[in-house]
């Protein structure tokens, strides 16, 4: 057996293994300039992108337990997937600073520590999701909901249509991180 001759230690003046020239059987890369490239994109989102169909907005529920991560985790992804983040706290402090008839029913509710009735959640989810909402066109992420097993059974019942969602997402969190 002959020893492997290995090749040259790499030194400041000197590069590691060269190929041979007559091995090279590809022509050098080089990128082109960053106009180049940017227009080539924007070319191709006019052709091609514009003759495909838009997608239909996304519906996302953010599940998971009490300190699970779901309130930080929703905003990452709500710019992900670029829909709009809509938590149901919100949604009822904001009624409630309106002061409008269902906050101030909602604010006397929540100060007795009791759970709201499922029919008003709902009902002011599908004022916030549908008609020609903001949510209702670019697709939204749903933060706190359901609560009940009721609200889950809208859900994906069919009495609520538009709040059926695309996707669930279970944020999990194991009880030793729990403070």
């Amino acid at each position: 057996q002959r020893p492997m001759r290995l090749p040259p230690p790499r030194t400041p003046t000197r590069a590691g293994y060269v190929a041979d020239p007559s091995l090279v059987s590809w022509a050098p890369f080089t990128y082109a300039e960053p106009y180049v490239r940017r227009s080539a994109a924007r070319e191709y989102a006019r052709t091609t992108l514009s003759k495909l169909p838009p997608l239909p907005p996304l519906r996302v529920v953010l599940m998971g337990g009490v300190a699970a991560g779901k309130g930080t985790i929703a905003p990452m992804l709500s710019q992900a997937f670029r829909v709009r983040c809509i938590g149901v706290g919100e949604l009822l402090r904001g009624e409630t600073r309106a002061r409008r008839a269902r906050g101030v029913e909602a604010s006397h509710v929540m100060a007795a520590g009791v759970l709201l009735p499922d029919e008003l959640v709902l009902q002011l989810l599908g004022e916030r999701l549908g008609g020609g909402t903001d949510a209702s066109r670019n697709g939204w992420l749903l933060d706190g909901f359901p609560r009940t097993t009721s609200q889950a059974e809208a859900l994906v019942g069919g009495s609520w249509a538009e709040l059926r969602p695309d996707a669930v997402v279970l944020v999990e969190r194991p009880d030793e991180l729990a403070r």
